[in-house]
């Protein structure tokens, strides 16, 4: 007679200990993948600052070695975009990033690029998308908008307080996630209370270019503000260290520091000591 084995099953201590095991492969794993994701992030930040060194410099060399004017905002208008509704969308709805053609080195991007149609010969729909490719350089991937900062000197939830509800992006509200240094649009007479008030020109900076701030991400800003005045108690630190962020310098170089320590030493704000 042949016998007939019962089938094998798992046992309940079985199933617990492969839940477990794959528990902690998956607790080992995530760390991982964030790091991972937010190297290349951080990549594509950088890559951003690189691309829109260009619109500073074409700007520049244009404009007699001078930095662009002031304006509303500067800091934030210096380049980026503006958001429209899509053909055929209700207002309000499928908002589509654009440059903004009012914005200083928008246009210096488009023409050294050669990503518009005048510049390649191409359609309507060719330079519709080109546009968008621009619109992404003003955009970190990593963008969180600004939070506020707890007594302690924590963080506090990570919910942006920009827009009128709050939860807007630097790159949602202001069309651009960088922030300009804004001693570039006043000149150093005008940073000495002398009558001069045009822009800064790039033979004002009599420090090291390598480390001239021209833009970056905007925690550079929180990081350097001085105890009790109004941007101390925010915060802009996307990239997981707490206060570090990439930023382009006047010579073109771009750089990931820690903006709380390392002031006067890999980076500056003003054009001289």
């Amino acid at each position: 007679m042949v016998r007939i084995r019962p089938r094998q099953g798992f046992s309940l201590l079985e199933l617990l200990v492969s839940i477990a095991i794959v528990a902690i492969l998956l607790s080992m794993l995530i760390p991982l993948l964030a790091r991972a994701r937010d190297t290349a992030y951080k990549a594509v930040c950088s890559n951003n600052l690189r691309q829109m060194s260009v619109g500073w410099l074409g700007y520049v060399q244009d404009h007699n070695d001078t930095f662009p004017a002031p304006s509303a905002l500067p800091e934030w208008t210096y380049g980026g975009v503006r958001f429209q509704t899509m053909a055929g969308g209700v207002a309000g709805v499928d908002l589509s990033p654009v440059l903004d053609t009012t914005r200083p080195i928008n246009r210096y991007l488009s023409n050294e690029l050669g990503t518009t149609a005048d510049s390649a010969g191409q359609g309507t729909n060719a330079a519709a998308a080109a546009g968008r490719d621009l619109a992404k350089i003003f955009h970190c991937p990593s963008d969180a908008g600004v939070f506020e900062v707890a007594a302690s000197g924590a963080r506090g939830q990570r919910l942006s307080v920009l827009g009128q509800a709050g939860g807007l992006t630097c790159y949602e509200f202001f069309g651009n996630s960088y922030r300009a240094n804004p001693n570039l649009f006043m000149s150093v007479e005008s940073q000495d209370k002398q009558r001069d008030s045009r822009p800064m020109r790039m033979h004002d900076i009599m420090i090291d270019t390598s480390r001239f701030l021209i833009t970056g991400d905007p925690v550079w800003f929180h990081a350097t503000q001085l105890a009790g005045s109004s941007g101390a108690n925010t915060d802009a630190s996307w990239h997981r260290e707490y206060r570090a962020g990439n930023f382009l310098a006047s010579d073109g170089s771009i750089r990931f520091t820690n903006f709380a320590t390392s002031r006067g030493v890999d980076f500056e704000l003003l054009p001289r000591h």
